[in-house]
């Protein structure tokens, strides 16, 4: 019993390690550019690579989790992380670390959904919440630590050791992940094809994938780009990564003033709010990158976050309540291959370093979303009591 009440903890540790790894290529575009003597879009590839495997690797570790049981999943997943990341330590041109990176993205797609099935199914409805929270605290923190780290490591030209240290502490959470003992449970096989025909033939839930490929574009591929605008805008590597980590801070600050008044506002006028604040950002950064700039927006950029994905997660809860298993993997696919497709597009303005083109549009996609959002969220009935 011990072993298994080790379980949490570690789960929260490798959500914590998942986003760190999300977020450590972006501050480093250009120190490793300069590394393999190539221009920074050619190292822009890998980070879209990185984000399309994570979105596709949901499914897939999702089906493979009925077979396998959530923990073992987890252990086999650190495992495979840790690979990927000693290979993007050891990558010694684009192709090698554009590989490392799809490797990494494969694998650390499985921890933060297993980790949110573990809680429900091993935890009661009041310290279920609770450690849900600890999860969100734990991601943001860990996408604020990954900015901060692999910048400063940028600016001391040692950016392999941010892979190198994460490599290591992916193994070491597999063996105790893999030493507390706790019995698999495995569900029974599941209608998937059924699922997705119920999932996917409700057109509230199309709506709400179609709203969180919007928001991933935004919030998740051409965020990726903050690091690199501030350098052109003046900013050393280092004061880049630290203006960029501002967005995690503002998301903790923002989740806590929310969780205060969000029962006092409806759902449609917070989305509305995320859209808002997306918008603002990125107006900002249409007109200038230098580094105030970049914190401001992405200080606006945290507030989207915590605003306006919780509003979309609880919408889709509710909206799939036939099958929350296949909705949540559909839902963590519309929302990493939208940012797929931002860090792929943003990539192009990256090469022509139009970095006002790409932040003027995603200024009018977030006025688009902002309206769509609100407007559909005030329509939609919810579907339990």
């Amino acid at each position: 019993m011990r072993s298994e009440r080790m379980v949490l903890p570690l789960l929260l540790a490798a959500s914590f390690l998942t986003f760190t790894d999300r977020a450590e290529l972006p501050p480093l575009f250009t120190t490793v550019a300069d590394e393999f003597a190539v221009d920074a879009a050619v190292v822009t590839v890998a980070m879209t690579a990185y984000v399309a495997a994570y979105a596709v690797g949901q499914l897939g570790w999702g089906i493979a989790a009925l077979r396998v049981g959530r923990v073992r999943l987890l252990v086999i997943a650190l495992a495979a992380a840790a690979v990927g990341q000693l290979g993007t330590a050891i990558a010694w041109d684009p192709v090698s670390l554009t590989l490392a990176r799809i490797t990494a993205g494969a694998a650390f797609a499985a921890i933060v959904p297993a980790a949110l099935v573990w809680i429900g199914d091993n935890l009661d409805l009041r310290s279920r919440g609770a450690a849900a929270a600890n999860l969100a605290v734990a991601l943001s923190l860990g996408m604020t630590a990954g900015t901060a780290v692999a910048a400063l490591a940028g600016e001391w030209g040692a950016w392999r050791a941010v892979p190198a240290s994460a490599a290591l502490l992916a193994a070491v959470l597999a063996v105790l992940l893999a030493r507390t003992g706790e019995p698999v449970r495995v569900g029974p096989g599941l209608p998937v094809l059924a699922g997705f025909r119920v999932v996917l033939g409700d057109p509230w839930v199309v709506a709400v994938l179609l709203l969180t490929a919007v928001e991933g574009a935004l919030l998740v591929g051409v965020f990726s780009y903050l690091p690199v605008a501030a350098e052109h805008g003046g900013a050393g590597t280092l004061v880049a990564g630290l203006v960029t980590a501002l967005y995690g801070v503002a998301v903790i600050g923002s989740s806590l003033v929310l969780r205060l008044v969000l029962h006092r506002v409806v759902p449609a006028a917070v989305l509305g709010i995320a859209g808002a604040a997306i918008v603002a950002g990125y107006s900002l950064l249409a007109l200038r990158t230098d580094a105030v700039a970049v914190a401001i927006a992405a200080a606006l950029l945290g507030l989207a976050w915590a605003a306006g994905h919780v509003q979309l997660q609880v919408w889709m809860t509710d909206a799939v309540a036939r099958s929350r298993p296949i909705g949540a993997a559909v839902f963590a696919l519309a929302l990493f291959g939208g940012g797929a497709i931002g860090a792929w597009l943003g990539g192009f303005a990256v090469a022509g370093l139009r970095f006002g083109l790409l932040f003027g549009v995603s200024a009018l996609g977030g006025a688009a979303f902002a309206l769509a959002a609100a407007m559909s969220r005030s329509r939609y009935r919810e579907r339990e009591g």
